[in-house]
């Protein structure tokens, strides 16, 4: 990259790639991991990321990074400067969604799940209201077991005091392993 900004004149910035906010969320993001593509924390073969590589670095550890390039931090704060953007935290900003006519977005969300639960697990489940009525099951071997211990989890991980940040580790990682 530095070869090609100085080939063809052009700005070098400093760039990272973030997948969680603090070096401490990297055990969480593992056990994510291994949830979204169902393996477990102990299995080799599974997808990782280098522990801790993947958080939100401060300003002195980029310029760290970066030191024998510092006209890319110094170009990226620049492009910063030219970036116009407000966020309001503490408000969850959720994209508009228009259903297909007939449906309202929460009715049609209950007919996408129920399509899901059949595509998925063979579950044939039919949305009436705010409940799902199973009518079947073509194959019951096709439904995740690890909704129970993960259930199980939620719940007594609920009814304990702990730090809510603990709570959310300890899931993931229950999850992840069982």
């Amino acid at each position: 990259m530095i070869q090609w900004a100085k080939e063809f004149g052009l700005k070098l910035i400093a760039t990272n790639d973030v997948h969680y906010i603090e070096k401490s969320h990297s055990h969480a993001h593992d056990c994510l991991i291994c949830i979204g593509t169902q393996t477990q924390l102990a299995d080799t073969k599974r997808m990782r990321y280098e522990p801790e590589q993947f958080y939100l670095r401060t300003a002195e550890e980029m310029k760290a990074r970066f030191a024998e390039t510092p006209e890319a931090v110094k170009n990226t704060l620049e492009v910063a400067g030219k970036c116009n953007l407000e966020i309001e935290f503490g408000k969850l900003h959720f994209p508009v969604f228009a259903p297909p006519e007939h449906f309202t977005r929460e009715g049609y969300l209950r007919k996408l799940i129920a399509e899901g639960l059949l595509h998925r697990y063979t579950l044939h489940a039919k949305a009436e209201g705010k409940e799902f009525v199973v009518e079947g099951i073509d194959d019951p071997k096709r439904l995740p077991t690890y909704q129970v211990p993960v259930a199980a989890e939620v719940t007594r991980l609920k009814s304990n005091s702990d730090d809510t940040g603990q709570k959310k580790n300890e899931l993931l990682t229950s999850a992840a392993t069982t």
